[in-house]
């Protein structure tokens, strides 16, 4: 077993690749990450599956996708421009940039609703955001840096949901930033869905968002956010 270990916005993808369904592996206890399953497909080109260390399957995992377009256009060469993949949650499309990254669209994103809570004293705006089968609580804040994540942790049991995470984000410029707070649940979201959370709770206060972080660019509509992503081959 060689795994293609594949770096997305400093979390860590080990992808296998299998020749049939048959063979998938169940190698998520032997890496410090998520394991990735890629294998052949009747309904897409390729079927992936993503699992926790703990063996649990990744329903809603987009990284996942990205990571598997990485290694089959960079490490097996295949010339193809974009991919369709079978997942849990249905057949995602990743486009090949030609510059390194990859696109993908999270559609049907959403505000659930705004609420104000009192959290220490004090009253905290926050959005609940549905995206990708997921609920993220989100609070905006004109300087994350002066943030404290474990502030979050009183928001958990406000609200009509239970969310996925609780996170601050910030933008400065064109740049956006997160401090999430997912140590409550036991199989968090990715931080690229933190980050489309995010993205979407902005562009609902503020006007549509165009924003970028290196490793991820993001442009958000009133129902969907598209990204750019950089798949770093370890």
């Amino acid at each position: 077993m060689n795994p293609t270990r594949i770096d997305i916005l400093g979390e860590n993808y080990f992808l296998i690749s299998h020749t049939g369904t048959e063979n998938e592996t169940d190698a998520h206890t032997l890496f410090d990450g998520v394991t990735v399953n890629l294998c052949p497909s009747l309904r897409a080109d390729f079927c992936v599956r993503s699992y926790d260390k703990r063996g649990f399957v990744l329903a809603h995992d987009p990284a996942a996708t990205a990571c598997a377009a990485a290694h089959l256009s960079v490490v097996r060469g295949l010339p193809l421009d974009e991919f369709d993949f079978e997942t849990p949650s249905g057949i995602l499309k990743i486009l090949c940039t030609g510059d390194g990254f990859f696109s993908l669209t999270i559609p049907k994103c959403k505000v659930m609703f705004a609420e104000t809570a009192e959290v220490f004293g004090c009253f905290v705006r926050y959005t609940d955001i549905f995206a990708f089968g997921r609920v993220f609580r989100v609070v905006d804040t004109d300087n994350i840096s002066s943030a404290d994540r474990s502030a979050l942790l009183p928001l958990l049991s406000v609200g009509r949901y239970l969310p996925e995470a609780l996170l601050f984000s910030s933008v400065t410029g064109s740049r956006l930033s997160i401090l999430p707070y997912t140590d409550f649940n036991p199989s968090p979201p990715s931080r690229l869905l933190l980050f489309c959370a995010a993205a979407y709770s902005y562009q609902r206060k503020f006007g549509v968002l165009s924003a970028h972080g290196g490793a991820l660019f993001i442009d958000t509509e009133y129902s969907a956010v598209k990204l750019k992503i950089k798949c770093e081959i370890k």
